[in-house]
């Protein structure tokens, strides 16, 4: 179910959004996965793994947010 959301979504922000789309980070890496996991003694789940390896948010400079924008 996620992937269909993620793909959706994708979607939706590249053909609606297109500058906000173009800015989003790049998706996560494992390694960064292992290392967050790590340093707080957790596991992430796996939707959530899903959908930070499509995009890993937007930079800190940027204000338009991804709501009511």
């Amino acid at each position: 179910m996620i992937d269909e959301l993620i793909v959706r979504m994708d979607k939706w922000l590249r053909d609606n959004r297109a500058d906000y789309y173009t800015s989003l980070l790049a998706g996560t890496n494992d390694e960064a996965f292992a290392e967050f996991e790590e340093r707080f003694s957790l596991r992430l789940p796996g939707d959530f793994r899903k959908l930070y390896r499509w995009r890993n948010g937007q930079p800190a400079r940027q204000f338009a947010s991804f709501q009511d924008n």
